[in-house]
């Protein structure tokens, strides 16, 4: 469903894309340490709250992350995102 997911930066922003769902699109906002709010670009109607967790090594490069966005429909904390070489 989700296709690959990115995240880039996009002038000041940080952008989180779906390529297999772009109306999952949203701008991330730094929430606390290594999490970051999402911030939908579209309104949804069985979410609207998100925070993304980055996993990072011993070099604190990041290897992944963790999505958990509260609701009843798409159950995000379902997947764990690894970064692709």
């Amino acid at each position: 469903m989700y296709g690959n997911i990115s995240i880039k930066e996009e002038g000041d922003d940080m952008k989180l894309h779906f390529s297999h769902s772009p109306d999952l699109s949203a701008s991330l906002t730094h929430w606390h340490y290594d999490t970051w709010k999402i911030e939908w670009d579209q309104t949804h109607a069985w979410f609207d709250f998100g925070l993304i967790t980055f996993e990072l090594d011993e070099n604190r490069e990041t290897k992944g992350f963790k999505m958990n966005v509260p609701n009843g429909d798409i159950f995000f904390d379902e997947y764990h995102i690894v970064k692709k070489e």
